[in-house]
């Protein structure tokens, strides 16, 4: 049973560690008499844990490798299907974005010979570092000579094209983003979309860039500051106290705190929670945080009358116990249906289900209900995207949110062992 995803990705640093302990125990064994045998005791120790921590972490990481895969295959039916029906081939891009199995760069491959639009093809390569993703994205842009891409279609095509890079820091990611930069900023490729490409980003180029748009305005303080968000290391806190000190938007700085558990995180968080104008949007960045010190947080901003749809929406990802029975605390009135839709995300529990089928109107917005799908490959999911009940299926609302980067797919997965 995987009990929580911090435990399952925190398991390939535990590798690392054991290796380094066991490479230190046996130079200090080669020291001692080594026809001694406990001197080589805790050589031996070490290196059953190691091969029993890498046969584990194996394990699961192939399970859900196979499961992606599997989720991958349904994506790939399902958009057949829909173009079957006469979809839009220009929505279909969406729905294709992480994906990267032989199958969907032939999925791919169709659709710009049957002229796809270069944006849908754009957004279809969103998040990947393969080789054919690469290539896949030189020939979209080859497709700019065509005279059908008008200047507005070109624009938005080559900022999706860069913004589809947030999260990949390799050599190929940062050439094509000076490519682009290089080409002309009114082609789309603005200042705002360039920092927005280095989200999560965390390496001396990503902060060199990030310097350098600030020291020459070339991005908004806002923008540098999302493109912080999850970030915990020294220079991420440096750079939060230099826009802090600018003048950015209290409420992008709440937003770069997202998914941190650090004691700096929770510092600000405190202060910030003492500012009306931003204390609801606090609640929001608690997304997916189960530790004490977050369920603490969580009841002191009941207490301070923090707006219970934000509380909701602190619950994104949490299907304990505890995180159900504060769902009950916050849940009002019907109104709030769609902070708890929301809070739903990536949960395929019998209980969120249950909770699902109350809270699904006819009135229900799509897009929130769809992105609370995203990644789910469970009948029932697969049931909603066939057939919404009650309702017209809006198919542009479904491929916007089908899929999810693997990182998340693992999230997503923790409770299905």
């Amino acid at each position: 049973m995987l009990n929580n995803c911090a435990e399952f990705m925190a398991k390939l640093e535990a590798i690392k560690a054991l290796k380094e302990q066991l490479s230190q125990e046996v130079l200090k064994a080669q020291n001692l008499n080594p026809k001694k045998s406990e001197n080589l005791a805790p050589v031996r120790e070490i290196k059953a844990k190691l091969i029993k921590t890498f046969a584990d972490q194996e394990l699961k990481l192939a399970i859900i490798e196979y499961n992606y895969a599997r989720f991958e295959e349904h994506c790939l039916t399902y958009l057949t299907k829909l173009l079957a029906q006469g979809v839009d081939k220009n929505f279909i891009g969406d729905g294709l974005k992480y994906l990267d199995s032989a199958k969907a760069w032939e999925f791919r491959e169709e659709l710009f010979d049957q002229q796809a639009s270069a944006l849908s093809l754009a957004k279809s390569v969103v998040g990947l570092n393969s080789a054919q993703a690469w290539e896949f994205r030189e020939k979209i842009l080859s497709r700019f000579n065509d005279a059908m891409n008008s200047r507005p279609h070109k624009s938005a095509t080559k900022g999706e094209l860069v913004s589809g890079l947030a999260g990949l820091d390799s050599d190929q990611a940062w050439e094509f983003r000076k490519k682009l930069l290089a080409e002309g900023r009114f082609e789309g490729v603005s200042g705002e979309k360039f920092i927005e490409s280095l989200t999560g980003l965390d390496s001396d180029r990503a902060w060199e860039a990030r310097t350098k748009f600030l020291k020459n305005r070339e991005a908004s303080k806002e923008s540098l500051m999302d493109s912080v968000s999850g970030l915990d290391s020294a220079k991420a806190w440096n750079f939060r106290k230099k826009l802090s000190k600018l003048g950015v938007d209290e409420r992008h700085f709440n937003k770069s705190l997202s998914g941190l558990d650090s004691p700096q995180a929770w510092e600000c968080r405190e202060k910030l929670l003492e500012q009306r104008e931003v204390r609801d949007y606090v609640a929001i960045g608690l997304a997916g945080l189960d530790s004490p010190r977050a369920w603490e947080f969580r009841e002191k901003m009941l207490a301070k009358k923090v707006g219970k749809n934000y509380l909701a929406k602190s619950l994104v990802g949490l299907d304990s116990g505890q995180a159900w029975k504060f769902r009950a605390r916050c849940f009002d009135s019907p109104s709030d249906s769609d902070s708890f839709i929301l809070s739903l995300t990536g949960l395929d529990s019998p209980r969120a289900w249950d909770l699902r089928k109350v809270l699904f109107k006819p009135s229900t917005y799509q897009g929130y209900l769809f992105s609370n799908l995203a990644g789910l490959d469970s009948a029932q999911a697969w049931e909603y995207r066939n057939d919404l009940p009650g309702r017209e299926l809006n198919p542009e609302m479904v491929l916007l949110n089908l899929t999810v980067d693997f990182k998340t797919f693992v999230k997503y997965q923790q409770n299905n062992y």
